[in-house]
């Protein structure tokens, strides 16, 4: 029973409802614009911005860089490789340590 009231008042808000008529002036001001030459300095950011966003374009460039050549540097040479600078630290520091020259 009282859900049909419900309902009912619902139904009977929409009386009275008219449909929706633009303003007559809005065909106008839309045309008016249309026509409007483009402003083109409103489109074009500050300078400001400009830089700011090529700042941060330039400092997430660098990080991407940057870890891309830590990784890059992180991978183990390859055994022919590790002799070979082994024997050139033991002929040219003199020792079995490649860091001896150092104490």
């Amino acid at each position: 029973m009282e859900n049909q009231t419900k309902i009912e008042k619902s139904l009977n808000s929409l009386e009275g409802m008219a449909k929706a008529e633009p303003s007559p002036f809005l065909y106008g001001k839309i045309l008016q614009r249309l026509q409007r030459p483009i402003d083109v300095e409103m489109y074009l950011p500050n300078s400001w911005v400009a830089r700011l966003a090529l700042g941060v374009v330039l400092v997430v460039l660098l990080n991407v860089v940057t870890l891309w050549v830590s990784a890059d540097t992180k991978k183990p040479k390859p055994i022919n490789e590790q002799m070979e600078l082994h024997k050139l630290s033991q002929e040219y520091f003199g020792g079995n340590e490649p860091a001896s020259y150092f104490y």
